[in-house]
């Protein structure tokens, strides 16, 4: 099962394509569950999200030779269609978050998923130690690999935290409203909205706006340079999550 390669179609259906014999098997889904995305994990457990606030997790089953769902997770949120967080961590745990359904983990040893925390979760960052989320209100919850102990943690940001790096040993965390913060010090201050960052290898930022600006922030220097996109004069809005640095 190591070298199949899974594949999500636009009608919502779910296929596994086999190298070896060159064949594709369509994976059985739960009736009126349409597939976004597909999540494949070292452990060959593999989540799929729906198109609508739910997503299943499936596991080998050796004696009947095909894929079972035995988990089925459901946000309770109303509101619009919810893109998950869908995260194994370097200890295998496997993890499920989102804006409006908060936190879940799902240990090693377990197949019940465990609600960490009903705070709504924008990103993660996995450091040697701790697994990191950044959340909707500015607080960060934190997960001790080596005591598999939950905390959390208040950077000072009083706006979501959209991502977590880690540069020269210390947490950056960038913030919606309230700029780059490390260390409860504001590094950098926020004159825009951001909704999207990356850090690539020569130790700069680059932060996706709300109104059409694209920031690059260089940690060395600490300086910054704004970049516009423009489509007939109109600013165009990054897409939360879609900014690639190659």
């Amino acid at each position: 099962q190591e070298n199949h390669i899974w594949a999500t179609t636009y009608d919502g259906s779910v296929s596994r394509f086999d190298p070896a014999t060159e064949t594709f098997e369509s994976v059985e889904l739960p009736h009126g569950f349409i597939a976004a995305r597909t999540h494949v994990f070292r452990n060959r457990h593999v989540w799929i999200q729906s198109k609508t606030n739910e997503a299943l997790r499936l596991h080998y089953d050796s004696l009947q030779h095909c894929y079972q769902t035995d988990i089925r997770f459901k946000s309770t949120s109303n509101t619009d269609t919810e893109r998950f967080i869908i995260y194994e961590d370097s200890a295998c745990n496997e993890w499920i978050a989102g804006r409006h359904c908060g936190l879940y983990l799902n240990q090693q040893t377990s197949d019940t998923l465990q609600h960490i925390s009903p705070i709504g979760v924008r990103c993660v960052f996995e450091t040697n130690r701790q697994v990191l989320w950044g959340t909707m209100d500015g607080t960060v919850l934190t997960w001790d690999k080596l005591t598999r102990q939950c905390g959390s943690i208040r950077p000072g940001a009083t706006s979501p935290i959209i991502a977590i790096f880690q540069d020269e040993g210390r947490l950056l965390y960038v913030t919606a409203n309230d700029g780059i913060i490390t260390h409860e010090r504001q590094l950098r201050p926020s004159q825009h909205t951001y909704i999207s960052a990356r850090k690539d290898s020569q130790r700069r930022l680059w932060l996706g706006t709300n109104s059409g600006q694209l920031v690059m922030f260089d940690l060395r220097t600490h300086e910054t340079q704004n970049f516009r996109i423009l489509d007939d004069t109109h600013l165009k809005s990054f897409k939360p999550e879609e900014l690639k640095v190659m």
